[in-house]
C-alpha cells in the first residue's frame, strides 16, 4: 500500500509542476531508425538513435545474410550528444569496426562470421538485401530496425535477351527514350579501373591466344612479360580517342589485378596527344583496389578469391575503408557526369548510350 501511495504522489507532483512522466526523466523510450528505408544499394543511409541519456555510451550492431547464406556482422560504440541522440552521418564511433564519420559505416565495415568466407555475395536475382541493426544498452537490446537495400528501382523492367547476344536489358520506368549501348551512338563512357592495353585470353580450353577481335580479325595484345617492349605496347594500346563523347575514368592506387591508377594516366596521356575533343574526367583513389568505386554499398572486406574464369586465386587489393570511401565519393560524381552528358540528347530520335567497363 505504501508503494502505491508513493507512486500516486509522484504522479500528482509531476502533474502539479506541469510536466509529464517522460519529460521529467522518470522513463524514456530509446528508438533506432535507418533513413532512408527502403534505400537503393547506391544510396547512403544514416542510422539514428534518440531517447538516450546525454553522454551515454551504447553499442549498435549490424548483421546480414548474403546471397550465399553467409552471415556478416559489424559493431560500433557511440557516445550520445547533449540531446541524447546519435547520428552516424555526423558522428564518428568511439570504437568499433570502422573509424571516422560515415553514415553507412556499419554496412561497409562488416566481416563474415565464417572465416572460410572470402567475399560478400549479393542476393540472387537482384533481390532485396535485409540488414538488421540493433541498439544495445549495457549489453541488452533496447531497439532494432531492418533496412531493405534494393538493387532494382520501382518500375524497372527486365527483358531477357536470347540469340547472338545473351543477357538482360534493364529498362527504367516511363516511356523513354532511354540510354542503351551501340557503337556509333555512345555519348558518354564511365570506365571503372580500366586497362589501357589489350591482354590475351587468360585461360580455359581455347585454340586462340587473343581475347579480342574486330570484324573477324584478332587484335594485338600484350603479355605481362612484354610490358617493356615498346612496339608491342604501342600495338596493344586501346584507341580511346575513337570514343564519340566524354569519358570518366576511375583508377585505383592499390589495384591487385592490374595497375589501373597508372593505366588511367597513360590513357589520359594518349587522349591529350591525340587532341581528344571531348571532356575527360579522372577519379583516382590511392587506397582502393580493383573494386574501387563499385556503385553499391556492401561489405567491402574480402580475402583472396577464386577468379570465375581462370580458377586461380585473385587478390583485388585495396583496404576495406579505401574501397568504401571510393564508392561513397564516386557515386554522386558518376551520376552527375552521366546526367550532364546524356540529358542533352534525351529527346532525340537516336537515344544516347553510356558504357561501363572493368
Amino acid at each position: 500500500m505504501r508503494r502505491i501511495l508513493f507512486r500516486s504522489a509522484a504522479l500528482a507532483t509531476a502533474a502539479l509542476f506541469g510536466c509529464a512522466v517522460f519529460a521529467c526523466g522518470f522513463a524514456s523510450a530509446q528508438t533506432l531508425q535507418v533513413t532512408p528505408n527502403p534505400a537503393m544499394a547506391d544510396q547512403p543511409v544514416a542510422i539514428r538513435v534518440s531517447g538516450l541519456q546525454p553522454g551515454e555510451r551504447v553499442t549498435i550492431e549490424a548483421t546480414l545474410v548474403d546471397g550465399n547464406d553467409a552471415q556478416w556482422t559489424s559493431e560500433a560504440q557511440f557516445v550520445a550528444d547533449q540531446q541524447g541522440a546519435i547520428d552516424t552521418s555526423t558522428q564518428a564511433p568511439a570504437s568499433g569496426s570502422y573509424k571516422g564519420i560515415s553514415g553507412p559505416g556499419l554496412i561497409w565495415s562488416m566481416k563474415p562470421v565464417d572465416k572460410r568466407v572470402m567475399i560478400y555475395r549479393p542476393p540472387k536475382l537482384l533481390g532485396v538485401q535485409p540488414i538488421v541493426f540493433e541498439l544495445l544498452r549495457n549489453g541488452r537490446r533496447a531497439d532494432s530496425a531492418t533496412l531493405e537495400e534494393m538493387r532494382l528501382a520501382e518500375g524497372v523492367r527486365e527483358i531477357r535477351v536470347q540469340g547472338n547476344l545473351h543477357g538482360i536489358l534493364f529498362v527504367p520506368a516511363g516511356e523513354g527514350p532511354h540510354p542503351g549501348a551501340t557503337f556509333p551512338e555512345i555519348k558518354a563512357v564511365v570506365a571503372y579501373v580500366p586497362a589501357n592495353v589489350r591482354y590475351p585470353s587468360c585461360c580455359g580450353e581455347t585454340h586462340f591466344s587473343y581475347a579480342w577481335t574486330w570484324r573477324g580479325q584478332p587484335l594485338p595484345f600484350v603479355r605481362a612479360f612484354e610490358r617493356n617492349d615498346v612496339q608491342t605496347l604501342t600495338d596493344a594500346e586501346i584507341p580511346v580517342e575513337a570514343t564519340h563523347g566524354p569519358i570518366l575514368m576511375i583508377g585505383a592506387g592499390e589495384d591487385g589485378v592490374w595497375q589501373s591508377g597508372r593505366m588511367v594516366d597513360e590513357a589520359t596521356g594518349r587522349l591529350k596527344r591525340q587532341h581528344f575533343p571531348f571532356e575527360v574526367e579522372v577519379l583516382k583513389y590511392p587506397h582502393a583496389g580493383h573494386r574501387a568505386a563499385t556503385p553499391e554499398l556492401f561489405p567491402t572486406w574480402h580475402g583472396p578469391t577464386i577468379h570465375p574464369v581462370s580458377g586461380e586465386k585473385t587478390d583485388f587489393g585495396g583496404s576495406v575503408q579505401g574501397d568504401a570511401e571510393s564508392t561513397l565519393d564516386a557515386i554522386s560524381k558518376v551520376l552527375e557526369f552521366l546526367q550532364e552528358n546524356l540529358q542533352a540528347d534525351s529527346t532525340t530520335s537516336a537515344p544516347p548510350a553510356a558504357a561501363s567497363t572493368k
